[in-house]
C-alpha cells in the first residue's frame, strides 16, 4: 500500500506512514469525520449548540462515540431566522404559500404544490380498491385455467 500527499509529489509506503504517525503525531489532524470525537476526547462538552446542519452532522457520529465509549454531548438546536427578500415573498405568495410553509418537510411541500396545481383528482381513494378487486379476479381466473 502506498499513499501520498494530495497535490504533492510526496509518497509514503505503509511502514513510512506508520513511522511518521508514531514519531510526529502533531503533523496529523483528524478529518471532518473524526473531528467531533477528537474534540470531545480532549475537552468534553455537556452540550453542543448548533444549527440544523451541524446537528445532523453530530447525529451521524453517535455510533462512533458509542464504539469508543466517549460521552456524547446533548445536542441543542440554536434559534435561527430567515430573511426573505420582497421578490421572493411575492413569488411565494403567487404560489399560494407562506414562508412558514418552507419549513415543512420537502415531500409535504411538494404534495401541497401538486394538489394546488393539478386539475385532476390527486387522491387514489377508491381507485386502489377497484384495482385490487380486478387483480383478485384475474388471479382467480388464472388459477382456475391452470387447474383445468
Amino acid at each position: 500500500m502506498n499513499g501520498g500527499v494530495v497535490n504533492k509529489e510526496i509518497k509514503f509506503t505503509k511502514d513510512e506512514l506508520l513511522h511518521e504517525v508514531s514519531d510526529y503525531p502533531e503533523r496529523f489532524s483528524p478529518n471532518v469525520i473524526l473531528r467531533g470525537l477528537y474534540q470531545e476526547t480532549i475537552l468534553p462538552d455537556v452540550a453542543f449548540i448548533g444549527g440544523g446542519g451541524e446537528i445532523s452532522y453530530w447525529l451521524q457520529l453517535k455510533g462512533l462515540f458509542e464504539h469508543y465509549k466517549i460521552p456524547f454531548p446533548v445536542l441543542v438546536i440554536r434559534n435561527s431566522f430567515l430573511i426573505v427578500e420582497n421578490k421572493w415573498r411575492e413569488k411565494i405568495a403567487k404560489l399560494g404559500f407562506t414562508t412558514d410553509n418552507f419549513f415543512l418537510p420537502e415531500e409535504e411541500l411538494l404534495n401541497r404544490l401538486v394538489a394546488k396545481e393539478s386539475k385532476n383528482e390527486t387522491k387514489l381513494n377508491g381507485s386502489l380498491t377497484g384495482l385490487e378487486s380486478l387483480y383478485e379476479q384475474l388471479k382467480s381466473r388464472l388459477l382456475l385455467s391452470t387447474v383445468h
